[in-house]
């Protein structure tokens, strides 16, 4: 394993690479290290002289642990995975050879990792499920979750798998002069979220600078869209989504700033359909453990995929995390009384 360090063989990789996404791509991991702090590790793993698979990895110090994480938190830069890309050789691989690739590109990237890690902790994409190499290397596995929907189907196959009452709000809110427009008012759209997740603490739209979404637009323009909807000519939702390949994701935003009207599904609707008009397959709607957003996400009937986290944590780290913790608990319990 070695660091690449030619932005055109990195991102020649993650476009040939069957799960290579947006967020492995050169300059958005750029930005990401730029407006996180934590310093990328972009790697290369070769077998038999072979590019076979690539990971960036971010380094974070945090009370003298290094912690080698793909990606950084969700709170810091709102990126739900990242972890290994693989070759389309890797993937045309039968059964048995592919085990043995995988297990030797955990083992090889575990081995490599400079400067040796504290912790190591990776968020793989839904395409990629064998956890097996990282538990035979002692890795704790998280499993987790993401909607899909599959838009290779029917308009009217999708639509008639929508909940009852999904339906029901989306007829109903065409009743009004609803519209949605492509924007760049990012600072709009940071407020907007603030102000609606107040009730539900620090979130990454609390934490991170605008810039770094506006940064984010301009860099790929073509991928990364700000919606804003409206009835009539007010403000009635913001989004952000992005597309890639056949890929394409509900990734920031869907909030309703009019209750009284049900524009969420509505606007949903309408984006889905657009994704599907042009060309994308696969739509992708991020983070299932929210059980209220979990009532809206499943309305429109998408297929549960497994996904998976992977860490590994050295005797040093365990140690300091629980002494850390226990006294942060102490002070919060002396703070209460």
């Amino acid at each position: 394993m070695e660091l690449i360090l030619d932005q055109d063989k990195w991102d020649s990789f993650v476009e040939e690479s069957p799960n290579g996404t947006l967020f492995h791509r050169w300059d958005f991991l750029q930005i990401v290290q730029k407006y996180t702090g934590y310093r990328l590790y972009p790697y290369g793993i070769y077998r038999e002289g072979e590019l076979i698979s690539i990971i960036p990895f971010f380094l974070r110090i945090q009370k003298g642990l290094k912690m080698m994480i793909s990606p950084p938190p969700l709170p810091m830069a709102n990126v739900p995975y990242l972890g290994f890309a693989m070759s389309p050789a890797f993937h045309e691989l039968p059964p048995h050879e592919k085990l043995v690739a995988w297990d030797w590109i955990v083992r090889d990237m575990h081995r490599g990792l400079k400067p040796t890690p504290n912790y190591v902790c990776i968020g793989q994409t839904s395409d990629v499920s064998d956890i097996r190499p990282f538990e035979w290397q002692q890795y704790e596995v998280d499993q987790q979750y993401t909607y899909v929907l599959d838009l290779r189907r029917p308009l009217k196959e999708i639509w008639d798998g929508f909940d009852r009452d999904c339906r029901k709000n989306i007829n109903e809110a065409k009743k009004h002069p609803l519209s949605f427009r492509e924007v760049s008012d990012v600072d709009r759209f940071n407020e907007t979220m603030k102000e609606h997740l107040t009730k539900d603490g620090p979130t990454f739209y609390h934490r991170r600078d605008p810039a770094y979404l506006g940064e984010l637009l301009r860099a790929f323009p073509e991928n990364i869209k700000l919606y804003f909807f409206y009835n009539g000519d007010e403000v009635v939702g913001v989004k952000i989504n992005l597309g890639y390949k056949k890929w394409y994701m509900s990734w920031m935003g869907n909030v309703a700033v009019q209750k009284e009207l049900s524009t969420n599904e509505y606007f949903y609707w309408e984006l889905i359909k657009k994704a599907r008009a042009d060309g994308y397959t696969r739509h992708e709607n991020y983070g299932t453990y929210n059980q209220r957003l979990n009532l809206f996400k499943s309305k429109f009937n998408p297929a549960l995929e497994p996904c998976f986290y992977a860490q590994k944590k050295d005797v040093l780290f365990e140690t300091m995390w629980r002494s850390y913790n226990a006294v942060e608990s102490f002070a919060k319990a002396i703070r209460v009384k």
